[in-house]
């Protein structure tokens, strides 16, 4: 069975010198964008994925970064801190947390933001890559700045030099690899880009996946600047909310075990689409077995766990879920009750659009019943009735793909 990654570590240990004056007194990751320390969104952005446990590395100032993100409960995560007392670069520090690392992780820049689809990537990495460190890569129009990297299949044979200008296809600043690679790693200071990465392709075992999400590096004071109106703006999605049987699995009756889910035709393509095309992806669904007393909201909060892990297998996920428990004719008496957030009425949706910004204006409802599409109505955007076999043809018939 497939371990499920859930772990990054961060490096943020860096000076931070082509920044000038603005990052003198704050570290680089935690400089506000928008209000918000940077390394925030960073961090929201991965727990979208299943990602809980963090490792950020700290070096320059990093009292001042263990002081803005504490242990990162406020965050909805677990941080814990690796510390530089020399600088130790982007190999070394990795080198200098091994004991606080799983058997694999993600490991990111602290000063850049790539919004992508993760589940991809670790869907990749265990299926084909996990010999050696998979990266993310990202198309520029200009790669001066950054230096190309020139790919074969999934094989990066070449890091072009930096003089080379215009579009191509970046180091994008994350990587999957396995605890087992960096105990090879040389203790001191050492680039993992510039002394491990080249060895590393040249025994094809550095791999790139290529993606073209969202993507700043603060890193200068012109993208700096940028960021504070691009990452928010970023975040503002639209929501596709699904309904779950019907919709999503095949409606055998009160689904709450894997020998029982069976995923419908297109269902994955559709979310996937979604995942990658910024929507963000709720199920809402009302529960009437756990009224009825056929399972409880702990064998169903275990199950959707279950189904978000197959999801990603898949390199798909949705973002959260939203159910009633309730039903009139329930024979648990604290669930049976009528409420506002059984549909039809639209107490979960309006939930789901308070709770995530989003344009509601863009969002939608695919449900396999009209109490789905009133709920919709209710909430005031618009409802889809599903009555096709296939999600991801009645998502592109309907115009939402």
């Amino acid at each position: 069975m497939r371990a499920e990654l859930k772990q990054a570590v961060i490096l943020a240990g860096g000076m931070g010198t082509r920044l000038g004056g603005i990052s003198r007194d704050c570290p680089k990751p935690i400089l506000p964008v928008a209000g918000k320390p940077f390394l925030s969104y960073l961090i929201e952005n991965l727990r979208r994925y299943g990602i809980r446990d963090f490792v950020v590395c700290v070096g320059h100032l990093g009292e001042k970064v263990i002081d803005t993100l504490g242990d990162g409960s406020a965050l909805g995560v677990r941080i814990s801190y690796s510390i530089e007392n020399v600088p130790l670069g982007t190999g070394g520090c990795v080198k200098n947390a091994g004991e606080l690392l799983d058997n694999q992780f993600l490991m990111l820049n602290g000063d850049t933001l790539f919004d992508f689809n993760y589940s991809d990537l670790l869907s990749k990495y265990s299926e084909k890559f996990s010999d050696g460190i998979l990266m993310a890569l990202r198309r520029v129009e200009n790669v001066s700045r950054y230096g190309a990297i020139k790919l074969e299949d999934y094989r990066i044979v070449s890091f072009q030099d930096k003089a080379l200008e215009g579009p191509g296809w970046i180091n994008g600043g994350v990587y999957v690899m396995k605890r087992a690679t960096i105990e090879g790693f040389p203790y001191g200071n050492f680039s993992i880009e510039n002394d491990y990465f080249p060895s590393l392709a040249t025994h094809g075992k550095l791999y790139g996946a290529k993606y073209d999400g969202f993507f700043i590096d603060i890193g200068i004071p012109e993208t700096y600047e940028s960021a504070q109106l691009l990452i928010p703006e970023r975040c503002k999605r639209p929501i596709a909310f699904l309904d779950r049987d019907g919709v999503i699995n095949v409606n055998h009756g009160y689904v709450v075990s894997p020998d029982r889910f069976d995923l419908i035709p297109g269902a994955l393509e559709a979310i996937r689409h979604f995942n990658e095309n910024g929507y963000y992806v709720l199920v809402v669904t009302n529960q009437a077995g756990i009224a009825r007393g056929y399972y409880s909201e702990l064998q169903f909060h275990d199950f959707m766990n279950w189904v978000q892990l197959e999801l990603r297998k898949h390199g798909a996920h949705f973002d959260g879920y939203y159910f009633s428990p309730n039903h009139p004719e329930g024979t648990i008496d604290r669930y049976s009750k009528s409420c506002f957030f059984r549909k039809p009425n639209p107490g979960m949706l309006l939930r789901g659009l308070s709770e995530w910004p989003t344009f509601k204006e863009e969002s939608f409802l695919i449900g396999d019943k009209e109490s789905d599409v009133l709920a919709a109505e209710k909430a005031g955007i618009k409802g889809y009735l599903f009555e096709e076999e296939n999600l991801y043809s009645f998502c592109k018939g309907s115009g939402l793909i």
